[in-house]
């Protein structure tokens, strides 16, 4: 059995870039083992794949996987490249280092994304170098971390925003300044042109959307976070699911705005959702290897300021979460495939109430509801009974309102797939001609059987 290793950058994101990027592209792996490098304190990537190039099939499966995200990059308004013209931005790292031309402000980034790609593929063996444990070369030079991944090029500005050398690998402490120079230093990381072209596609396809609070852009970037684990083939598979039903939720554009100006809603949401979707098999899986319940699902929010980008605020759920969501289900009366079904229709609940908090003319109202409908999420994900109570009351007497109730499943039906219509519309409804109507019929039913049972259970 043939291994490959990968050393990671020691940058959270780019960390999590290159983490999230080899288990979704571990079609032929046997294992994967996440571990420090203990003489030079930097993360490595183990990889067991039975062929005599395992690095070759790893790169060409990721190159599929990126191939396949152009159309989403396409699609972004925006991202988190600085484009200006001036000394320090990546505009000196593609035009003039990789010489790939960077998109005009009213032309979409699909064609950079390309040349990217082509890049990367025409350089694999530079790749292979700059990403290996020979080609990675690491010291202190005027007082800087000095770390050299096969080349000499500066990484985009967002990965290397957060990396201010720390007294730091020695003390502990570290600078975390968003404008200014660092006062302690810095880690000044580069590479060559491949790994460049590789991280910064993959960042892009990644990158889920962006939206703004105020003036200040925010751009939402869903990754996957593995430590000190080793993961089989079939783990690597389950957790390709896992972050791909996570990235598709953060990623749809009818709630991309949430990471942005709700987090705790997005949080909440996103957890109950995908308990709905993989929850059974995370249960198993965790019941037979604890140690995956530490595998994080991270969501980063970062803003541009000058040449460089500060973290804001995010969230993480732990698969021990996803799988523990369960057993709260089956406290408050839950079991078998009602508990998914049920943790779906609050994430929608969280979604279409937060929704129509921003656009609905009784925009009071609704805030109170989507207040509401968090916490009730919460204390059902917590086991905390005092707010399920005072919440599932406020929400009962709101939704016992036709109006609210309709208004409600009106914008929580939109959030159902087209290709899943069929399968939301309850029995009683599948005479009906007009199938939209018949699932706005089905998900207000389910909204107030949701209610209904959480009231007979308190």
């Amino acid at each position: 059995m043939a291994e490959a290793k990968i050393v990671l950058p020691p940058l959270k994101l780019a960390s999590e870039i290159m983490k999230t990027m080899v288990t979704t592209s571990c079609l032929n792996c046997e294992k994967l083992r996440f571990r420090l490098d203990t003489t030079r304190g930097l993360e490595v990537i183990e990889v067991e794949i039975p062929h005599k190039n395992p690095l070759d099939i790893l790169l060409h499966n990721m190159l599929n996987i990126l191939r396949d995200r152009k159309d989403h990059v396409d699609r972004l308004g925006d991202v988190p490249v600085l484009r200006q013209r001036m000394t320090g931005s990546d505009y000196d790292i593609f035009e003039e280092g990789l010489g790939v031309k960077l998109p005009g402000r009213r032309e979409k980034w699909g064609g950079f994304y390309t040349s990217l790609l082509e890049y990367v593929r025409g350089h694999l063996d530079e790749v292979k170098a700059g990403i290996s444990p020979d080609g990675v070369t690491l010291g202190v030079e005027k007082g800087n971390l000095r770390l050299i991944f096969g080349g000499d090029l500066r990484l985009p500005r967002l990965l290397v925003s957060e990396g201010f050398y720390e007294l730091g690998k020695f003390s502990g402490l570290k600078d975390v300044k968003s404008t200014g120079r660092p006062s302690l230093g810095i880690v000044e990381i580069r590479a060559n042109g491949g790994v460049v072209a590789l991280l910064t596609a993959s960042l892009l396809a990644l990158t889920a959307g962006s939206g703004s609070i105020g003036e200040t852009d925010v751009y939402v970037i869903p990754t996957m976070d593995i430590v000190g684990i080793e993961v089989g083939r079939l783990e690597a598979k389950f957790l390709t699911d896992v972050f791909r039903q996570f990235n598709s939720i953060i990623s749809d554009k009818s709630q991309y705005w949430m990471p942005v100006e709700d987090v705790d809603g997005m949080r909440l949401a996103a957890l109950f959702e995908i308990y709905s979707e993989v929850g059974e098999e995370a249960e198993k899986r965790i019941r037979s290897r604890r140690v995956l319940e530490s595998i994080r699902l991270n969501l980063s929010t970062f803003s541009p300021t000058g040449l460089r980008f500060y973290r804001r605020e995010g969230f993480t759920i732990s698969l021990g979460e996803v799988a523990n969501l369960g057993s709260a289900m089956e406290a408050i009366g839950f079991t078998g495939w009602d508990r998914y079904r049920a943790a779906s229709t609050v994430a929608r609940l969280i979604i279409s109430t937060l929704y129509l908090s921003k656009i609905a003319s009784e925009q009071g109202l609704y805030k109170r509801l989507a207040s509401d409908a968090k916490m009730l999420a919460y204390s059902i994900a917590t086991g905390e009974r005092r707010p399920y109570l005072d919440v599932l009351y406020r929400l009962s007497r709101y939704l016992r309102e036709e109006d609210v109730l309709w208004r409600i499943a009106q914008e929580s039906s939109e959030l159902i797939d087209e290709e899943h219509v069929e399968s939301y519309i309850e029995d009683i409804y599948k005479g009906e001609k007009d199938r939209r109507k018949a699932l706005l019929k089905s998900e207000a039913q389910r909204i107030s059987k949701l209610l209904y049972h959480l009231v007979k259970q308190g």
